[in-house]
C-alpha cells in the first residue's frame, strides 16, 4: 500500500487508492488562509462512504490508515507521518497526525459539554457550517496534544484533528501553526 500511495504506482499523482477516486476541488475553512499552490499536487483522499475528502502530502513519509469506530457512526480517517521511516521528511512539519473521526455527539452543544479533555473552545465554521475548535491537552499516552474541530454535517458530528508532539497545551494560541495545511483543503461531498 505504501509503495501505491507514495511512488505513485497504478495511479495518479491526486489519488489514494479507492474504488473509484476522483478529483476534488477543495473549500477553504473560514478561518484558514487560502488554498496555496503548495497543495495543488497533493494527493487527495476520499472517505470510503464518500462524505467527506482532504488533501495531503505527497512527501515520503506521509501514510493512511484507518481508524476503528462504533458500528453505524461512519468512516474514519488517519493520515501520519511516519516518523520511524521518514523522520528527516517528518520533522519539516509541525503535525504528525490528521485524524476525521465520526462522532456520536450530534450537536456543537453537547460536544462542548460533553467531550473530554477539551479546553480553549472556539467558535468557527468548517465548509460553511457552525463549528468548534478547541485546545486538547494531551499526554505522551495520548499521542500529544491536539487541536480539535468539531462540526455536523447532515446530522452526523465528526471530530478533526491535528495532532503535535507537544505535551500539555491547552490553548489554541499556544500551538504552533498546523502544517501541512490540510484542513484547508478539507470538503464535504454529500
Amino acid at each position: 500500500l505504501c509503495d501505491t500511495l507514495f511512488n505513485g504506482n497504478n495511479l495518479t499523482n491526486n489519488q489514494v487508492s479507492q474504488d473509484t477516486p476522483t478529483q476534488v476541488s477543495p473549500t477553504s475553512m473560514q478561518e484558514s488562509t487560502p488554498i496555496s499552490n503548495a497543495t495543488v499536487n497533493w494527493k487527495t483522499y476520499i472517505s470510503k462512504d464518500n462524505r467527506y475528502t482532504f488533501k495531503y502530502p505527497v512527501t515520503p513519509g506521509w501514510e493512511s490508515s484507518p481508524i476503528d469506530t462504533p458500528d453505524g457512526i461512519g468512516n474514519a480517517a488517519r493520515i501520519f507521518c511516519n516518523v520511524g521511516e521518514q523522520e528527516a521528511n517528518c520533522k519539516q512539519y509541525t503535525v504528525h497526525d490528521f485524524e476525521v473521526v465520526p462522532t456520536i455527539y450530534k450537536s456543537l452543544e453537547e460536544y462542548k459539554s460533553k467531550a473530554t479533555g477539551i479546553s480553549d473552545i472556539q467558535t468557527t465554521t468548517l465548509n460553511g457550517e457552525p463549528a468548534v475548535k478547541a485546545a486538547y491537552a494531551g499526554s505522551a499516552q495520548a499521542g500529544g496534544s491536539a487541536i480539535h474541530y468539531f462540526v455536523v454535517h447532515n446530522g452526523v458530528g465528526y471530530e478533526i484533528s491535528y495532532w503535535f508532539d507537544i505535551l500539555n497545551v491547552s490553548k489554541i494560541s499556544q500551538f504552533p501553526n498546523p502544517t501541512p495545511d490540510i484542513i484547508s483543503t478539507f470538503k464535504f461531498l454529500d
